[in-house]
């Protein structure tokens, strides 16, 4: 009581707001606080400090305290309290190690004013901020981090000539050391976005959804797709092809057969590769969306185009700015993207090449969309698929995926391969025992110690 008699007592300030009901400036306010040095707000009371009360059920304060972690990534605490008779809301607010958003847009308190900071003072405020991939993830440690989703990234990086064969025989914690993504026992948020066994146990939001739409308002299937960014990238593919329909294309004397999907794969993957290294992370409330429709596809991500990048400048040759370096030097140790910029160009030269227009890209709110349309058509083709696909083929996709596994590591496991695949480990041993019926794979020594053999 004696805090609120307190805050009561004085004027509005620096670190003082009075609401006399829950609005967006209330979110704004808060965001505000946070990107500056903390404060309180005080719902129910006039802006002449005089109170009016709030009426607002258990519920409700609930729903409060939940819409403040969607809208805005943070949980400042929230208390209901009685004073002369009248309720209020107490919000106070610490100020934050990370930059806090509200709707895209950046807040700061200038005295009692809550202010929207304007783009000089925006570039001002991040310089003054570390990148949000390089700052220590609060409250996690060396044991969020899955090792096997490092000992995957390590065959990646082998396998793409950009790791020394001898990271391989190193611990997990030694190469996430090295790779810059460690302090003692903290983690970054890299290290839990690239690496963490539950990456949305921190950032909820970090994640993809794949829609397939027939028009904006009437979507006709969805995919929620989590896990760690490999996972997204890997999983959000899948989605996508189980959203495209592909074709064979029959060409040259040996009638040799060609998949060909409605959008290249290339340009599929580079497009997603580049989603979640280059999304603005800090930006809380909104994810990495990708909608297929009948003739073009879209994704939009968080996020606007750093320093003096323009539309024009991302369309043609330009120099690479990482939002988040981290995250994209480790896609690029794994082969997963290049450092150079080059991306909408190897977009651009998939669809070209496949007979299709260049690409579109446009600003949207805080974030840009990227769209690939019109599929190109004709050709000697044998359709085989439609929307959807039955559970046969994709056990046969996760078998696929298990055989390219094990060429790279015989001696993986099955645990391993489910953490891979995403999928349970009766759906392995399922896989593997078909795959032995059919000669593809033998097992070469006990179950423990042994390795597998893929059969060419």
């Amino acid at each position: 009581m004696k805090t609120i008699k307190k805050l009561l007592g004085g004027p509005e300030g620096l670190h003082l707001e009075f609401k006399q009901k829950i609005n967006d400036g209330v979110y704004k306010t808060v965001a505000a606080f946070a990107n500056t040095d903390g404060g309180s707000i005080l719902i129910g009371v006039t802006d002449t400090g005089k109170m009016a009360g709030v009426d607002l059920t258990p519920p409700e304060l609930d729903q409060l305290t939940s819409r403040m972690i969607d809208k805005l990534g943070i949980h400042p605490r929230i208390d209901r309290v009685q004073y002369k008779g009248k309720d209020l809301i107490h919000i106070s607010v610490e100020a934050g190690n990370a930059p806090v958003t509200f709707e895209g847009r950046y807040y700061k308190r200038v005295g009692a004013t809550t202010r929207e900071m304007n783009s000089d003072e925006l570039g001002r405020f991040f310089r003054r901020r570390l990148y949000w991939d390089s700052q220590i993830c609060e409250k996690a440690t060396l044991k969020d981090i899955n090792p096997s989703a490092v000992r995957a990234f390590v065959r990646m990086g082998i396998a793409s000539g950009r790791l020394l064969d001898i990271a391989a025989k190193e611990s997990a914690k030694t190469v996430l050391s090295r790779l810059k993504l460690t302090d003692g026992e903290k983690v970054t948020n890299a290290a839990i976005m690239l690496f963490g066994k539950d990456p949305q146990k921190y950032y909820f939001n970090a994640i993809m959804r794949v829609g397939r739409f027939k028009r904006e308002d009437l979507i006709i299937g969805d995919r929620r797709i989590e896990g760690n960014l490999f996972q997204q990238v890997d999983d959000a593919e899948e989605a996508i092809k189980n959203f495209m329909n592909v074709r064979y294309d029959i060409t040259g004397e040996s009638m040799i057969r060609k998949n060909v999907w409605d959008y290249p794969l290339e340009a599929v993957r580079e497009m997603l590769n580049n989603a979640v290294v280059h999304r603005d992370y800090f930006s809380h409330g909104t994810q990495t969306q990708v909608k297929i429709f009948d003739d073009h596809i879209r994704a939009y991500n968080p996020g606007d185009l750093m320093d003096d990048l323009t539309i024009e400048k991302l369309q043609g040759p330009h120099m690479s700015i990482a939002r988040n370096p981290l995250l994209a030097h480790i896609f690029y140790l794994a082969g997963r993207i290049e450092q150079y910029g080059s991306g909408m160009e190897r977009i651009r030269n998939a669809l070209a090449a496949q007979g299709q227009p260049p690409q579109t890209i446009e600003t949207l709110g805080y974030g840009f969309v990227l769209t690939m349309k019109e599929p190109a058509a004709g050709g000697q083709t044998e359709p085989v698929k439609k929307l959807g696909e039955s559970s046969q083929k994709s056990s046969q996709k996760s078998s696929q995926k298990i055989l390219k596994i094990l060429k790279q590591n015989p001696e993986t496991t099955i645990a391993e391969l489910a953490e891979l695949l995403s999928i349970t480990d009766r759906a392995i041993k399922k896989n593997l025992t078909t795959l032995k019926k059919s000669g593809a794979i033998k097992r070469i020594g006990p179950d423990k110690g042994g390795r597998w053999e893929v059969v060419e």
